[in-house]
């Protein structure tokens, strides 16, 4: 009815209540009445959020600027590929038909000339590793640690990946060791003489990243070959 109090809400047990203001009520289970008021953001709280939201877009803009420096670092590269069949036949099929001409009709030359060859192989693989590090040198013993995990974790992956497919198909164990060590060691030689052909690759073209991990392959190649011949040479191929 009009003119009547309204009826008196039921509380839980240990809830107090008492009234504020125009009959409003606040409830609170520590005894402790609590005004239901909605409170204003002071200036202060205004001005941070306002830094809160700019923070976020310098943010952003950060980060679009970064992706334009990146995007404008990223060079299209088209390798010729007659050019590249070109270089590997020259560099590799060629030697390697003389070589077995020489040892089929001239074995006596080809037996003096075997020591030789091998010292020449081994200066001209030097020359091109000195020649790739010469130039930036500086810009390698920045990066150089994370070069030399990138070549290491890749060499010791090829590695295990070669050994592990050979036991997988059940070879022979000379196979398996065969098959390790034509998986795991590369041409650094060759990937060295392509970098450094200019109908390939451009000379404009940053090879900085690319000839340290190259030359650097070359040289670990060379430290993990020797040691996984050298544990072998020890231990018996067992069938």
């Amino acid at each position: 009815m009009y003119g009547q109090a309204p009826p008196a809400r039921k509380l839980l047990p240990g809830v107090k209540s008492r009234k504020i203001g125009r009959g409003r009520r606040a409830e609170s289970r520590e005894g402790i009445a609590k005004p239901l008021t909605v409170r204003r953001k002071t200036r202060l709280e205004i001005v941070r959020d306002m830094d809160f939201l700019r923070g976020g877009g310098t943010v952003h803009m950060k980060l679009s600027r970064e992706r334009e420096r990146a995007e404008s670092a990223l060079q299209w590269l088209y390798i010729d590929p007659v050019q590249m069949f070109y270089i590997v036949l020259l560099l590799l099929g060629v030697p390697l038909v003389l070589g077995m001409l020489t040892v089929k009709y001239l074995p006596k030359v080809a037996k003096t000339m075997k020591k030789p060859m091998q010292y020449f192989s081994i200066f001209v693989f030097i020359a091109l590793v000195v020649i790739a590090f010469s130039n930036n040198f500086s810009l390698f013993l920045q990066h150089a640690l994370y070069i030399f995990l990138l070549v290491l974790v890749h060499n010791a992956l090829v590695l295990y990946s070669g050994y592990g497919l050979a036991q997988l198909f059940r070879l022979p164990e000379k196979d398996r060791r065969a098959l390790t060590v034509e998986t795991g060691i590369q041409n650094s030689g060759l990937g060295l003489v392509l970098l450094f052909n200019p109908n390939i690759f451009p000379p404009e073209l940053a090879l900085g990243g690319m000839l340290f991990v190259t030359a650097w392959w070359g040289i670990w190649h060379i430290v993990s070959g020797l040691s996984v011949s050298f544990y072998w040479s020890r231990r018996a191929a067992i069938n």
